[in-house]
């Protein structure tokens, strides 16, 4: 039935139309900004999941950030591993060849050792790295370093961060505190000397000086004294590999876990693009239907609105 005051059919026309230009609306938004969900109203669920991951990406990015700086600690000291070991090797060298030494070529290889504990001492002192030194530890500071190394949700949704710890009492190579440190410690050898031997003239407490001469008399060591030398050179010489040992070891569970951050930051991202973003072939696609579908409900309106008029034309005609 055609009537003039209410025309049906422009306001299917009309109805048609506004679908179709707020249809339009959204795939323009979503073209120009790549995401299906950017809000909440176009999918409460992913778009809370979509913000709870967007969060935790951004504290691993920062965790991954300062176990960069973790390793750069750690590589600093690992740097030093290659002259102390040297310095190592030389003193056994020294005591091995010295087991027959002359008074005279005693003094000579004396003043070598102190300028080799010397050097190793610098070594380690400037074995830092952003104020953080894992050989040099000073007074009245904890044995233990803890490094962030990545943050998990539990059942609840709270987010438990997960620490990785570094034991330094076989890490140090000097210590302040004069009780321990590979380098700094007192050792003491397989012939009864009650009196231990040491590298480093400040630390070690009461005992003598690793050397051909005696620190405390001046005399010069017999061949049990020398050989005593050499039994605590191999002494600190597997202390010394040991404590790099567990640093190297370290420094690859740190890559790892770094590594690991890495590949779960990609897994996030993939699944995340998953859940929010919009497929751009998809919605060009639908972006021309839909200029195609409004052209047509223009046209609809515009034939359903000429309806009344060619009626009234018919009537007065």
């Amino acid at each position: 039935m055609t009537t003039v005051l209410y025309n049906s059919h422009a306001r299917l026309a009309q109805a048609a139309l506004r679908a179709s230009d707020r249809l339009l609306v959204e795939r323009q938004e979503r073209l120009s900004t790549g995401l299906k969900v950017a809000t909440a109203k176009d999918n409460a669920a992913y778009w809370s999941v979509g913000a709870a991951i967007y969060s935790d990406m951004a504290a691993q990015k920062a965790i991954r950030d300062g176990m960069s700086l973790s390793l750069g600690v750690v590589d600093t000291a690992m740097n030093a591993a290659a002259p102390i070991l040297k310095g190592v090797e030389r003193l056994k060298a020294i005591f091995t060849m010295g087991r027959q030494a002359t008074p005279e070529e005693a003094l000579v290889y004396d003043r070598e050792i102190r300028q080799i504990a010397a050097g190793m001492e610098a070594t380690i002192k400037a074995a830092s790295f952003g104020g953080v030194n894992l050989l040099y530890h000073v007074s009245g500071t904890s044995y233990t370093r803890t490094f962030n190394a990545g943050l998990s949700r539990s059942s609840d949704g709270t987010i438990v961060m997960n620490r990785m710890s570094l034991d330094l009492n076989k890490t140090t190579m000097i210590d302040e505190e004069k009780t321990g440190g590979v380098l700094s410690m007192t050792y003491y050898d397989q012939y009864n000397f009650t009196t231990g031997r040491r590298i480093f003239s400040g630390y070690g407490g009461n005992s003598w000086l690793l050397a051909f001469y005696n620190s405390s008399n001046g005399a010069m060591f017999n061949t049990g004294g020398r050989k005593a030398n050499l039994d605590i050179i191999e002494q600190i010489g597997s202390a010394v590999r040991e404590g790099f040992a567990t640093l190297g070891a370290f420094q690859k569970r740190l890559e790892t876990q770094r590594d690991l951050l890495e590949r779960l930051t990609l897994t996030h991202t993939r699944g995340l693009s998953r859940l929010i973003d919009a497929d751009m072939n998809q919605e060009s696609a639908l972006l021309r239907a839909e200029q195609t579908r409004r052209q047509l409900a223009v046209q609809s309106l515009s034939i359903a609105n000429s309806t009344p008029s060619r009626l009234l034309g018919q009537l007065f005609r």
